[in-house]
């Protein structure tokens, strides 16, 4: 059975419509719905801040942040990776990662994350790289204007989270991660006991 374009067409409207309209709890009001085969359904906003912006994606099992300093978040997702210098969070592994301030290629990533050989696994080096006091300054400032401009209680959560991990960050090295230095371990930021996200 061949569906007539004009209804194909009306029910893809219909399950957009639908799905903006029932966003779990802590979805911003606003936020645009997205649907995909390999992500299901998420959303995504933007808080455009003084000092640069917040992006989020999130559906309601967990959110991942980006802090970006002097950015204004403009099609940030959809071109892949940011290329501004700021932060990442994502709430089930509950560690910042810090972009953009340092080199990160292959081979470094390679070297910090102790591969040796294939029989051989090498401990995990630090980063080898520190955060200086105006760029954490400038990540604690745009935080908290974030948190200031939350619309739900679960980006207050994850705000607040990331304030308390970036008020420890400087208290001792920087972890590797695949994805750039972490501020995972940090001696006195404990992880919680559930996602901040989820939590109710």
């Amino acid at each position: 059975m061949v569906i007539p374009k004009t209804l194909a067409r009306t029910i893809l409207l219909a399950l957009v419509l639908g799905l903006a309209g029932c966003a779990p709890p802590g979805i911003r009001p606003g936020a645009t719905a997205h649907w995909s085969t390999k992500d299901g359904r998420y959303w995504t906003w933007t808080q455009v801040l003084e000092h640069g912006c917040a992006d989020w994606m999130a559906d309601e099992g967990y959110a991942e942040v980006l802090l970006l300093v002097n950015s204004q978040c403009k099609d940030t997702r959809r071109y892949g990776s940011p290329k501004e210098p700021g932060i990442s969070y994502l709430t089930f592994q509950d560690h910042l990662v810090f972009r953009h301030y340092w080199p990160w290629t292959d081979e470094i990533w390679y070297e910090r994350m102790g591969l040796g050989t294939k029989d051989e696994s090498l401990p995990t080096k630090p980063c080898g790289y520190a955060l200086s006091p105006s760029q954490l300054s400038q990540l604690r400032i745009l935080a908290q204007e974030a948190y200031d401009d939350t619309r739900t209680a679960a980006e207050e959560r994850v705000l607040a989270r990331i304030i308390e991990r970036l008020a420890v960050v400087g208290n001792g090295p920087l972890d590797s991660s695949y994805e750039g230095c972490t501020d995972l371990p940090v001696e006195g930021a404990d992880p919680p006991s559930v996602d901040v996200w989820a939590a109710e």
